[in-house]
C-alpha cells in the first residue's frame, strides 16, 4: 500500500439511511465526475431501544446505492487504496452507519495521524426526527479508540459529536415543517457549529458550490471547535440580536477552581432550556483537570489526574459554554458561582 492518498473523499454521515440515499443520489447527479460509494457499516456496535416510537430508523434500509461495502476498518482501507491504484476513479464517497465510530474511521491510533484526509465531510439531518434524535434515551455500545473497553453513547451524544465535526449540513424534509421551526433549527446548527456551511433541500443546487469551502485545521479535533466556538459567542455590543429564534449563548469563565462534586450537583438540577454545554474544570493544587459535556439528558464528566493531564490552555480554571433556549444568564451564573472553591481567586467573567 502507498503511504498517501491523494483522491478526494467525501464522508456522509446521519441518523437517517435513506435521507442519505438521497443526498448520494443528489451529488451523482450534479457532480458528472467519476466516483464510487462505500457504504462502512460498524459490526461491532451494540444497539439498545431504550424508546418507542417511529422517530429513529432501528432497522436498516435495504436500498443498493453503494458500489462496495466494508463491514471493518481494515477492510475498508483495502477498499480506499485498492480504488486509488485503479486511477480510473476521481472521486470516493464514503457514508457511514450512524453506529460507526468516527474517531477510529479517521484517526490510525498507533500512528497518531489520520488513515486518510477526508476532502468534504456532510451531515444529513431529518428536520422532522431531529429533536427526538437529539433528546433519544436509545443507547449505541461501540469499541473506544483504542479497542480497550466498550464506550455507551445515547443516540444524541452521537448526533451532536458528527455534528461538530461535520464541515457542512444537509437538511431534508424542512418542507414539512413552518419555517419558524425551520429557521430554529438553522439557528442551533449555527451555534452548535458556526463553522459549517448549511443547506436544505431546496437550495441544494445553489450550496453544492460551496461544499468544502470551510478552512478546517488539519485534524478535526473538538477543542479547536470549542475555543472557535468561545471567541465567536462573547458579544461584539450590547444589543441583542434579532431572529435568533429563542437559540442563545452564555460564557460563564473564573478564574477560580470549582468543586467537582457541587458541578455535579449542578449539572443533576441543570436549568431548563439548556441544550448543549462544554466545559473544563481545573484544580492547580491537585492538577486534575475535568471535562464536561451535556447533550440534552446526557452528562458526561471525564477526568485526568497527574503526570497524564495537561495544563488547560485557556487563562480560567472555570470555563462553561452553554447553548439553549431562553437561558438565564444571571441564574445559570449565581449556581455555578456557588460551585467554585473557597480560594482566593478575584477574577470572574461572564458573557
Amino acid at each position: 500500500m502507498t503511504d498517501t492518498f491523494t483522491l478526494p473523499i467525501t464522508l456522509v454521515t446521519g441518523m437517517d439511511e435513506q435521507e442519505k440515499i438521497s443526498l448520494i443520489k443528489q451529488l451523482n447527479r450534479y457532480k458528472v465526475n467519476t466516483k464510487k460509494v462505500i457504504q462502512f457499516r460498524d459490526p461491532n456496535s451494540i444497539y439498545q431501544y431504550d424508546a418507542e416510537g417511529p422517530h429513529f430508523q432501528k432497522t436498516p434500509v435495504t436500498e443498493v446505492f453503494h458500489d462496495m461495502e466494508a463491514t471493518s476498518y481494515d477492510e475498508l482501507m483495502t477498499l480506499l487504496y485498492h480504488i486509488q491504484n485503479q486511477k480510473d476513479v476521481e472521486e470516493i464517497i464514503v457514508t457511514k452507519a450512524y453506529d460507526s465510530n468516527l474517531d477510529l474511521l479517521l484517526y490510525d491510533n498507533q500512528k497518531k495521524a489520520p488513515f486518510f484526509q477526508v476532502t468534504h465531510h456532510i451531515h444529513v439531518i431529518n428536520a422532522v426526527n431531529f429533536w427526538f434524535q437529539y433528546s433519544s434515551k436509545d443507547t449505541i455500545q461501540t469499541e473506544s479508540i483504542c479497542h480497550e473497553e466498550t464506550v455507551d453513547h445515547t443516540i444524541g451524544e452521537l448526533l451532536v459529536h458528527q455534528l461538530e465535526l461535520a464541515d457542512s449540513f444537509y437538511i431534508s424534509n424542512e418542507y414539512r415543517l413552518n419555517e419558524e421551526r425551520v429557521n430554529e433549527l438553522i439557528w442551533f446548527l449555527k451555534k452548535l457549529n458556526p463553522l459549517a456551511n448549511i443547506m436544505t433541500h431546496a437550495n441544494f443546487n445553489k450550496s453544492t458550490t460551496s461544499i468544502g469551502d470551510t478552512i478546517w485545521p488539519e485534524e478535526h479535533k473538538s477543542d479547536y471547535l470549542y475555543r472557535h466556538q468561545l471567541q465567536a459567542f462573547k458579544p461584539k455590543s450590547p444589543l441583542a440580536l434579532v431572529g435568533d429564534y429563542g437559540i442563545e449563548t452564555f460564557i460563564y469563565q473564573s478564574n477560580s477552581p470549582a468543586s467537582l462534586s457541587q458541578i455535579k450537583a449542578f449539572f443533576s438540577h441543570l436549568p431548563d432550556g439548556i441544550l448543549r454545554t462544554k466545559g473544563v474544570c481545573y484544580t492547580p493544587f491537585t492538577h486534575e483537570s475535568h471535562t464536561i459535556s451535556q447533550v440534552g439528558a446526557s452528562i458526561e464528566i471525564m477526568s485526568e489526574e497527574p503526570p497524564y493531564v495537561k495544563r488547560p490552555t485557556s487563562e480560567y480554571l472555570t470555563e462553561f459554554l452553554f447553548i439553549g433556549q431562553h437561558l438565564n444568564p444571571q441564574s445559570i451564573r449565581e449556581k455555578l458561582d456557588t460551585c467554585l472553591s473557597d480560594v482566593n481567586y478575584p477574577l470572574t467573567k461572564e458573557y
